[in-house]
């Protein structure tokens, strides 16, 4: 059940006040808190997805250089077509 609205205006006993303002405080340093530690940890994970095993190193070089190696076959059987009608 949500709370009901509250009229903003200023809060004239001295008293009332100040409580008001330390019951704020806590809440926005906790708060402040929480947006912290999650921004660490989440550097954290970025910092670990952009690390690279050995493992995962070679295997991106491996289909690099077979995707490289399917390239240049292709522009090879290309090239020898075009030598073949052209000659």
């Amino acid at each position: 059940m949500p709370r009901r609205k509250i009229k903003l205006a200023f809060i004239s006993d001295e008293l009332a006040r100040k409580v008001t303002y330390n019951k704020r405080k806590k809440g926005l340093i906790k708060k402040g808190a929480v947006k912290v530690i999650e921004r660490y940890q989440n550097s954290y994970m970025r910092d670990e997805k952009r690390n690279v095993t050995q493992e995962r190193f070679t295997m991106q070089m491996i289909t690099k250089a077979t995707d490289q190696i399917r390239k240049m076959k292709h522009d090879n059987r290309e090239n020898e077509l075009n030598l073949l009608m052209f000659v």
